[in-house]
């Protein structure tokens, strides 16, 4: 099948994340693998290093700093930046031209966490020249933003010229393509080609699996950025409205960095909680993604508002732990209540509830565990997401 044998990805990131994994996922495939790749990223990117590790060694990576949403902690200075993006912008516009001038390839890729900004991965695309590369692509795995009013004329026009220049968009989830349609105007121009295509996880051989002491407490993870809408707080509340009788069975891990004032805030609200011994901060943790889930007997994705897809949800099924979820996004495109519990949003009193339905009832989550592996496994495991994404290209090469 493939006819693409040089890629160049651009991708503008902080923060470890979702896009680390689905490229883990996507380069390290059977159908990737003799295809020249380079990744350009920003320097400031946690990501990356992550992304290095797992990824084959001749994977090349060029770092390039984000002009348009530096690192700032100073109030007075963020707003001076929030005023003048237009024209950093139109900077990393420049550079961009300068970088690319003479790169060719076959493809272009933008890796795309959330639409909707200024943001790093859009100048890039807007610089390079068309005739240097045969397709130009991006990839949205978060929902669109509604811009804020002050910028909302500057990004219509950036979405319109990029609507002309893409020769394709692809979208994780039919979720996150909804939210491109309705809260901008990239999708305006016809012609532009969109589709979706899910995201897919490595299939995983079980028969080492860690077995995990019934007699020790149940070990309940949550692995996510600490952040407001991912629902930490959430969980919190619900531990606080158990039964004495089974907070003590139970040990919460949560895996994941973030902003300082976020962590102390959630620190803080767990010690007035007074589950210091039930509730454990332990950050990022510099382990393989698999390693990590085979702690636990449980993972927790409590976000409130939007999911992309929900990686670290199909990783934790393909590693056969049962699974709470929410029900944001597109988490009902590929998962239903006979693979995990799926629970409303901002609700502590159901997670109170599938807590305790989980305690008394493990073999029966273990079976519906099981059962959805082999659903994953089957539809949504990496192979099949990068052969899609080949057959779409080869499609575009009209091949």
């Amino acid at each position: 099948m493939q006819k693409i044998n040089s890629l160049i990805i651009i991708w503008d990131q902080n923060s470890w994340g979702g896009v680390d994994s689905h490229l883990a996922y996507l380069i390290n495939t059977e159908a990737f693998r003799d295809i020249d790749i380079t990744i350009y990223s920003n320097k400031e990117n946690q990501g990356i290093q992550r992304l290095k590790k797992l990824l084959r060694k001749d994977v090349k990576f060029i770092n390039f700093k984000n002009i348009i949403n530096p690192k700032i902690n100073n109030f007075i200075l963020k707003k001076i930046i929030f005023i003048i993006k237009p024209i950093l912008f139109l900077i990393s516009y420049m550079r961009f031209k300068i970088i690319f001038a003479n790169k060719k390839s076959d493809l272009f890729l933008a890796q795309c966490g959330g639409y909707g900004t200024f943001r790093e991965e859009l100048a890039a695309l807007l610089a390079i020249n068309n005739r240097n590369f045969k397709i130009i692509s991006m990839v949205i795995h978060h929902a669109c933003v509604f811009p804020p009013a002050f910028t909302n004329f500057f990004l219509k026009i950036i979405n319109h010229l990029l609507s002309k220049k893409l020769t394709s968009l692809i979208n994780v989830s039919k979720a996150t393509r909804d939210s491109v349609f309705y809260k901008s105007n990239l999708l305006d121009n016809q012609l532009l080609h969109d589709i979706v295509i899910h995201n897919g996880v490595e299939v995983r051989n079980l028969i080492n699996k860690k077995s995990h002491n019934i007699n020790t407490s149940v070990r309940i993870g949550l692995i996510s950025r600490i952040e407001k809408y991912k629902g930490h707080e959430d969980l919190i509340s619900a531990i606080k409205l158990l039964p004495n009788s089974y907070i003590d069975k139970f040990r919460f891990y949560l895996i994941g960095s973030g902003e300082k004032q976020e962590v102390l805030e959630l620190t803080d609200f767990i010690k007035k909680s007074n589950l210091d011994n039930v509730v454990r901060l332990k950050g990022y943790v510099d382990k393989h993604i698999n390693e990590i889930i085979e702690e636990f007997d449980l993972t927790l994705s409590l976000t409130r508002t939007f999911e992309g897809f929900g990686l670290s949800i199909a990783e934790s099924i393909t590693s056969e732990i049962p699974v709470i979820t929410t029900d944001v996004g597109a988490i009902k495109e590929y998962l239903n209540k006979d693979m995990c519990e799926i629970i409303q949003p901002s609700s502590p009193e159901q997670i109170k509830d599938a807590l305790i339905n989980f305690y008394d009832n493990r073999e029966k989550w273990k079976t519906r565990a099981a059962r959805a592996k082999l659903y994953l496994d089957e539809n949504f495991n990496s192979e099949t997401m990068a052969n899609k994404y080949l057959k779409h290209f080869n499609d575009k090469l009209g091949y």
